[in-house]
């Protein structure tokens, strides 16, 4: 219709209607008839033209694809086939040969298991569309058969049996599947598959894979076997394979399987086997593998040549690449191993998964960890990316495995406590693969790894059980059994230690390790008897003799030897056999540091210094040279040497090699008293967040008996934080805070008990859960419980200073002042740990010429307690008399800075200075102070101290050579008129342990001498009685008093400040002074 006004006008005229008024400015609209109908005409003819060019270009495309992927296929390139079938397939969906092409691309192209898994799916889907072709068919069925869907895999293989009856293959792969069902689900009984497989060879006979299937159905099931067949099965299935074998006697693949038969049931005559197939066909790839995987450690160059001409002959096989680089890691050599994966990785591709892996594990077995972190690195995304492909049983395998790498690197760099939660959890679930022999491998390999991460944090209990696990999950392993017992020997342990050596010696007569095990072992138990009357040197005795039967000539049994003689005290036979030992001209430079400590221990300085020089000679390591080293100087009491010698070590050591270094240097400075110094250089190790756990738990442990409880309750935090939620040191370390800072309530025990509970469960064997329970008992007043805990604790390996100071002081409670002695003997810092003990140990390490044993218990009390100026004086006092009186006065001027009215403290400079021959710089520093003093310190003073110029001293003994003027008195303590001296050796802890007349109580009680000289008619001096006579009547020495006479106050003095002192020469020593009884 035309919308124009003035056709609507005439419109309406035409009609007789009135004529309307056309609207300026407006159009009509008309239709074009014509040019319609050509556009309705070009369309019909241009349409069928069009559709049909894309029909044509469509059908050229799909056949352009199609013909590029047959190419391909026709190349061996089966992924990029495998890639244009599928876009052939996006064209043309149901074509049923581009479906089987698909099927057989990928199944060419799989590499990985979850390829063989999309394979299938794609037989599937051919086999549906092409129900008449028997070939896929036949395929599908092995393929099935290979991804174990064995009752889909039966299915398909009886039909193609049934369409071939005569087809071999066919036949074998229903074989294949029967016997597979027979060994998992069992649908098959072994009578039906042993007549099927007799039938199958009478038409087939001789045929390998039927052959060897019917023989290995004989020997796995002849007990499910009818009697008549189950008693003769193992000789009719040598039949068997013997008659193959005879039908073709020539051929590779036959004698290659009669190899594999016979290896597998550890029959003779593999080898023979393997060697004529070799000789048949020396080109077989498959004879070349089995060369290659039966090559034994040592032969190298017979595994090489195999191997090199493996590659040579299949240079793409995946499966000859992964063994070739197996057998050079069997045989130790990782660089053969690495170059043939480098070179494989370029054949392949370096994004190949099993390659990858292969690469990762060797260069964590080399320890080289950054070559490692960039195989890591790059396996993880390659993983993740292939992820979604894999089957749930191998994806989780494979990312247990990654975890596992990680938790290795960490061990690598220097963080095993970072790795523990992992590993604890990696060994207690394995995801199981088909293979059971390579899931007990890796069973293995995970707790190994577990029980070394054990052992190297100091947990040997937990160290013991591991390596226990590994002996159940392979009990012919030697090595486990060796590794288990050696750490229940540190812990202790000692029967068990003795059972696993004896379990490894047992028909292992060249095993030297576990006769040496099983003596050492012997030996260890009796020495940690106390008193050595009552050990028992039969069991060692007997193990000795089986040793010496099979390996007398053994430097290590020699050694042994001279320990057990040194600790018999047959010093003259132990040396005798390490003078012997140590002229051998071939003696490996591994056994040189024993040797020298041994020499050493024997008496033997020289030899000891010898065999050292000839480990620095040999190019021995330098961390165990130094540890020797120091170890030498340590027991010679050279500490100031010992802690150099560490030191230096510690500075030329790598940050990975410094551990055991910084762990003896800590040891040493404990064991020579600078306890301070080992708590800062402790504490500077936590803060830069050192791996270790012993640095945290020895800091914990000078912390106890420092009792800085501040300290002790960080250490407990950043253990917690070290070891995880799970840890066990970190509940040990709050129990122990707790019990020692909360004296009142019933709380902080509850919790202990609660801790020491969940310790219990996953640490029964623990030394510190003993010292524990010990410390809780002590608590609630059980002392007899507790001290039998703590020797429990000791006895079971715990080496900390907390445990002994508790463990005497609960004896010293039960009055058992002998046992209490016999551990205070044990070590010169037990004696240090309190008051009383270092109060005795002191004086009588004087007296038997010990100084260095003195300076060091004197020490360690110092710096154990910096607050307490008695412990400072002992120190000071001990130091003058080693000759080290310049570092004593330093000591006592800094104590007299804090503590100025000190009267200790002064009387004990003025000591220092009198010996050092400042007699006037000695008066002069007595009234310098007078005015400072209180007032009744003061009258104390005036009433203490003898006139100037009077000295008390203590006569000389007997000592050992070379000790010095050490004071050795063993009578009673006197004074200079009614005071007490102006210095004695009975501070304010050893003044209620003196007495006068026979011991009584603990054996090791100082017992001191202070006694005036007094001229005599017979045997003195003329001069120095002249002496004495000439001074004025009311100055000479008053008489001692009487015991009834004494006072408490003027025998317990507090000016007790230098009573050490070493006898002086008569020219040297002041004359005494007589004071008037007014001045008295």
């Amino acid at each position: 219709m035309n919308d124009h006004p003035a056709a609507l006008d005439s419109a309406t005229a035409g009609n007789g209607a009135l004529p309307t008024t056309r609207v300026p400015g407006t159009r009509r609209w008309r239709i074009n008839r014509r040019l319609g109908l050509a556009t309705l005409a070009a369309l019909l003819i241009l349409a069928p033209s069009v559709f049909g060019w894309h029909a044509f270009q469509f059908r050229r495309n799909a056949a352009a694809i199609l013909a590029r992927a047959a190419v391909l296929n026709d190349q061996e390139d089966w992924q990029r086939a495998a890639s244009c079938v599928y876009q052939y397939l996006q064209l043309r969906p149901g074509d049923p040969q581009a479906l089987l092409l698909a099927a057989q691309c990928r199944d060419k192209a799989a590499i990985a298991p979850e390829d063989r898994q999309r394979a299938v799916s794609m037989y599937i889907q051919a086999v549906r569309v092409n129900p008449g072709d028997t070939p896929a068919r036949k395929r599908l069925a092995e393929l099935l058969f290979e991804t174990d869907r064995l009752d889909e895999a039966a299915q398909q293989a009886q039909q193609v049996v049934a369409e071939l009856p005569d087809d071999v293959e066919s036949v074998r792969i229903l074989a294949r599947v029967q016997r597979a069902q027979l060994g998992q689900s069992r649908k098959s009984s072994a009578t039906d598959v042993v007549e099927f497989h007799r039938q199958a060879l009478t038409k087939h006979p001789g045929d390998i894979v039927l052959s060897t299937g019917l023989a290995d159905v004989l020997r796995r099931f002849h007990d499910s076997l009818p009697a008549e067949l189950g008693d003769a099965s193992p000789a009719a299935a040598d039949e068997v394979i013997d008659d193959m074998v005879a039908r073709r006697p020539s051929d590779a693949e036959t004698l290659l399987a009669r190899y594999r038969y016979r290896a597998a049931w550890q029959l003779p005559g593999a080898s023979d086997d393997l060697e004529q197939a070799r000789l048949a066909a020396p080109d077989n790839p498959d004879v070349l593998l089995a060369c290659v995987a039966a090559t034994r450690n040592g032969d190298f160059a017979a595994a090489r040549e195999v191997a090199e001409r493996l590659l040579e002959v299949a240079p793409h096989n995946r499966r000859a690449c992964f063994a070739v680089a197996a057998c050079y890691s069997r045989l130790n050599q990782w660089d053969e191993a690495l170059r043939v994966l480098e070179e494989a990785g370029e054949r392949l591709g370096r994004d190949d998964l099993e390659l990858n892996r292969a690469l990762l594990q060797i260069y964590l077995s080399q320890q080289e960890s950054e070559r490692a972190e960039v195989v890591l690195a790059h396996l993880e995304p390659l993983f993740h990316r292939l992820e979604p492909q894999l089957a749930p049983p191998v994806r989780r395998r494979f990312a247990e495995e990654l975890e596992f790498a990680r938790a290795q690197l960490l061990c690598l760099t220097g963080k095993p406590a970072a790795a523990l939660p992992a590993l604890k959890r990696l060994a207690a679930n394995v995801t199981e693969s088909a293979d059971a022999a390579e899931n007990v491998a890796e069973r293995q390999r995970r707790w190994k790894l577990l029980a070394a991460v054990y052992s190297h944090l100091g947990m040997h209990d937990r160290a013991a059980n591991a390596f226990d696990s590994l002996v159940r999950l392979d009990p012919r392993s030697r090595e486990n059994q060796l590794l288990a017992a050696a750490e229940w020997q540190r812990i202790g342990d000692f029967e068990r230690a003795a059972r696993h050596f004896e379990s490894a010696a047992t028909g292992e007569s060249e095993l030297p390790a576990a006769w040496l095990g099983l003596a050492e072992t012997r030996l260890r138990q009796q020495l940690q008897k106390s008193p050595a009357s009552s050990r028992d040197w039969s069991g060692y005795d007997a193990a000795l003799k089986q040793l010496e039967s099979r390996h007398a000539d053994l430097p290590a049994v020699v050694m042994l030897k001279a320990s057990a003689a040194l600790a018999r005290n047959d010093r003259t036979g132990a040396l005798r056999d390490l003078k012997k030992l140590a002229a051998q001209s071939r003696l490996e430079s591994a056994h040189l540091p024993r040797l020298a400590i041994l020499f050493q221990d024997a008496g033997s300085p020289a030899d000891a210094d010898a065999a050292l020089e000839r480990f620095h000679r040999a190019g021995g390591n330098a961390e165990y040279a130094a540890l020797a080293e120091s170890e030498l100087q340590r027991r010679r009491g050279d500490f100031d040497a010992a802690l150099h010698t560490l030191e230096q070590a510690i500075d030329r050591a790598p940050a990975s090699g410094r551990g055991a270094l910084l762990r003896q240097l800590v040891a040493a400075e404990i064991d020579s008293g600078a306890i301070q110094s080992a708590r800062r250089r402790l504490k500077g190790l936590r803060q830069s967040k050192f791996p270790d756990l012993w640095a945290y738990e020895t800091a914990a442990d000078l912390a106890v008996v420092a009792g800085d409880a501040d300290d002790l309750l960080v250490c407990a935090q950043q253990i917690e934080s070290l070891e995880g939620a799970d840890g066990t040191m970190w509940r040990f370390v709050k129990s122990i805070q707790l019990l020692e800072s909360e004296k009142e309530g019933n709380d902080a025990i509850h919790q202990a008990n609660r801790w020491a509970a969940e310790i219990e469960t996953s640490r029964p064997a623990w030394a510190q859960l003993q010292t524990l329970r010990g410390r809780i008992a002590d608590r609630l007043g059980r002392t007899a419980e507790a001290a039998e805990s703590y020797e429990q604790a000791l006895r079971s390996g715990a080496r900390s200073l907390a445990t002994c100071q508790w463990l005497v002081s609960a004896l010293q409670r039960l009055n058992r002042s002998a046992d209490a002695a016999g551990f205070v003997g044990q070590s010169n810092q037990i004696a240090a740990l309190s008051d009383e003990l270092s109060a005795e140990a002191i004086p009588a390490s004087l007296r038997t010429g010990h100084t260095d044993a003195a300076l060091r218990i004197a020490r360690t009390a110092a710096e154990l307690r910096p607050a307490d100026t008695a412990a400072q004086v002992w120190y000071a006092q001990t130091l003058a008399l080693t000759g080290k009186a310049d570092q004593a006065e330093s000591l006592l001027r800094k104590v007299l800075e804090h503590a100025p009215q000190e009267t200790r403290a002064w009387s004990a400079l003025v000591w220092v200075l009198h010996r050092a021959n400042r007699t006037a710089e000695a008066r002069r520093r007595r009234p310098h102070r007078r005015a400072e003093l209180p007032s009744g310190a003061r009258r104390s003073r005036e009433r203490q101290s003898p006139a100037p110029g009077s000295r008390t001293v203590l006569p000389a003994v007997r000592s050992r050579p070379g000790a010095g003027s050490v004071p050795a008195g063993a009578g009673r303590q006197s004074q200079v008129g009614r005071g007490a001296p102006d210095g004695r050796l009975a501070a304010r802890h050893s003044r209620d342990r003196c007495r006068v007349g026979p011991r009584s109580g603990c054996s090791q009680r100082a017992r001191l001498v202070h006694e005036p000289r007094r001229p005599s008619a017979a045997g003195d001096d003329p001069a120095r009685t002249r002496r004495h006579k000439e001074y004025p009547e009311g100055r000479q020495p008053a008489r001692r008093p009487r015991r009834s006479q004494r006072s408490g106050p003027a025998r317990r003095s507090p000016a007790a400040g230098a009573g050490l002192r070493a006898a002086q020469p008569a020219h040297r020593r002041p004359p005494p002074v007589r004071r008037g009884r007014e001045e008295q």
